[in-house]
């Protein structure tokens, strides 16, 4: 209750671009409440101990950041502001936002419920270690949401819409290159790691969770026709868009949870996030004025090669007759990271994306 209204701050940190500052804090947010709790739990403290270091933990990150925005800008928070008609504007528009966040957690939190009334409580187990999975490739693939927000601003307030395509291309094409070492890595060798932390049990768990990653590899690398959704404020047929993969998850999930049990939930979740992509894209082609087939042409189409070589080769690394331990699956990680990086850097970069990366490598090693 005391930090949702400094949420704007953020707004504020992103408008000026001040994306490091927002994920070290992130970061230092992250850090404080492992840390915090880490101890708690060592010393014996209960769960309000818990409850109160995370907390602290948000009431500081949030202090920082408003000393960041003293610091670093010119911008001076009037505590006292009042306006009517931009209240019912944020209104309006925090609704049909809120709507779609609601749309998508029911997409994982009504599957336990699912899966309990369905199914048994080892299905939910599987269903578990899946979307942990999930969830820790959406974060790492999606860490670049959002930081182009003030950038397709400048472009739409000069209406030069024509420059959202060169942008969306060349962000998802940097996307795809890292969602793609994520899901041909995980693909290879995703049920070694799943049997090395959880054990042969919940082989299962490895399926679910490439049926939830997929979808992500289409979804993502197309981040700035999602942020030019919010520019434009076009969120309310993005609502319901969400509205109609949701209730199509709820719809699948009960027939083919009975018959397959988590496996059979993964499978709705993978339709329902496909048709959340084709319906996002049909937004953008007819109320963005984007080219999605040049965006895919451009994008997907002229890395396919490159990936699916990718892919067979770290296919081919999982048949290694490396003994099933973290040591050997550390050496299988490496090559697969090596043969990906060797294939993609030769068959699927243009130029240009090689002299970005030769720029930052030297930048690094100057440093």
């Amino acid at each position: 209750v005391i930090s949702f209204p400094l949420i704007p701050v953020n707004g504020i940190l992103s408008a000026n671009e001040l994306f490091v500052q927002i994920k070290t804090c992130d970061l230092i947010h992250k850090l404080l409440i492992v840390i915090s709790m880490s101890v708690c739990l060592l010393c014996g403290y209960g769960l309000m101990a818990l409850i109160l270091v995370n907390a602290i933990a948000g009431l500081l990150v949030a202090l920082i950041k408003l000393i960041i925005v003293r610091v670093k800008t010119n911008i001076h928070i009037d505590w006292h502001f009042w306006n009517r008609s931009e209240l019912c504007a944020i209104a309006s528009f925090s609704g049909w936002v809120t709507v779609s966040a609601l749309a998508q957690r029911c997409i994982f939190n009504l599957a336990p419920t699912i899966l309990g009334i369905l199914s048994n409580s080892k299905e939910i187990a599987v269903l578990g270690v899946a979307t942990t999975i999930e969830q820790y490739t959406y974060t790492f693939a999606s860490a670049l949401n959002g930081l182009f927000l003030p950038q397709i601003s400048r472009i739409v307030a000069k209406d030069e819409d024509e420059m959202i395509l060169p942008l969306m291309v060349k962000v998802g094409r940097f996307q795809i290159l890292v969602i793609g070492l994520i899901c041909i890595g995980f693909i290879a060798i995703g049920k070694d790691f799943i049997q090395l932390w959880v054990g042969a049990d919940y082989d299962l768990a490895y399926y679910c969770s490439v049926l939830f990653i997929v979808p992500c590899f289409f979804y993502l690398p197309q981040e700035i026709g999602l942020t030019t959704l919010v520019v434009k404020n076009e969120v309310k047929r993005q609502s319901f868009v969400y509205l109609l993969m949701a209730a199509i998850n709820i719809v699948l999930a009960i027939p083919l949870t009975m018959k397959w049990g988590a496996l059979g939930l993964a499978v709705s979740i993978f339709i329902a996030y496909t048709v959340r992509t084709i319906g996002l894209d049909v937004i953008f082609k007819k109320y963005l004025h984007i080219n999605v087939q040049r965006f895919f042409a451009e994008s997907f189409c002229q890395m396919s090669c490159p990936l699916i070589i990718s892919l067979i080769l770290c296919v081919l690394v999982s048949f290694l007759p490396i003994t099933l331990s973290w040591s050997g699956f550390a050496i299988k990680i490496v090559l697969c990271v090596v043969f990906y990086s060797v294939v993609m850097y030769l068959l699927g970069m243009k130029q240009n994306e090689k002299a970005l990366i030769h720029s930052v490598l030297k930048r690094f090693l100057l440093k």
